[in-house]
């Protein structure tokens, strides 16, 4: 009797420990995560921050539904600024799904978010105010800028770098490539998200 008392107990104890060290594991990437994706939003990485929101499964999580959404309308607005669309109403849904998330929220980021939905429609329009780039004209590619590929990259004044720290996912590859004098440009799947000079 004395040694399966000793087993149960002994197996029991296994137990919890198994099973705290599995749900300290979870906090801790959880917190990682959490920091990596304020990192992002704080430095305007937009493709970064939905990366760490879909690696982690956060968007499902309620405390982070409004932020996935205003990551969301920040890809739409940057992309479509950067490609010449016309996405407006589409944008203007979201914009005003988060302006009325954010009369009852109280959480992070909720300024930066609150100023960017307010002032959206002047944000907009001074971007599509800006004459188009016609076809013939040339753009400047001696310098890098969002939105390029890692072919045009390596022709601009910085050329090739230094060094490329490299981080590969289930949702594609993100590359970090140093230029010293504290210059850096950060590539998702090849094409440029950031530059940090």
């Amino acid at each position: 009797m004395n040694t399966l008392r000793k087993s149960l107990v002994m197996g029991i104890a296994g137990l919890i420990f198994v099973v705290g060290i599995s749900g300290c594991g979870d906090g801790e990437s959880t917190h990682l995560s959490k920091n990596n994706l304020y990192e992002s939003i704080q430095s305007e990485n937009w493709f970064s921050a939905k990366r760490y929101l879909d690696e982690d499964n956060l968007r499902t999580n309620e405390k982070f539904s409004l932020l996935a959404s205003y990551i969301d309308l920040r890809i739409g607005f940057n992309v479509g600024i950067m490609n010449g669309e016309e996405n407006y109403d589409e944008l203007k849904g979201i914009v005003d799904e988060i302006k009325l998330q954010l009369e009852n929220y109280d959480g992070d980021f909720k300024e930066q978010m609150d100023s960017f939905v307010s002032n959206f429609d002047n944000e907009y329009d001074s971007f599509n105010r800006q004459p188009k780039v016609e076809e013939s004209e040339t753009i400047d590619m001696s310098l890098p800028f969002v939105g390029m590929s890692e072919d045009e990259l390596l022709n601009t004044l910085w050329g090739k770098p230094k060094d490329i720290n490299k981080t590969t996912t289930k949702y594609g590859v993100s590359e970090q490539w140093v230029y010293g004098s504290n210059k850096f440009v950060y590539l998702d799947d090849g094409i440029v998200t950031a530059i940090q000079e």
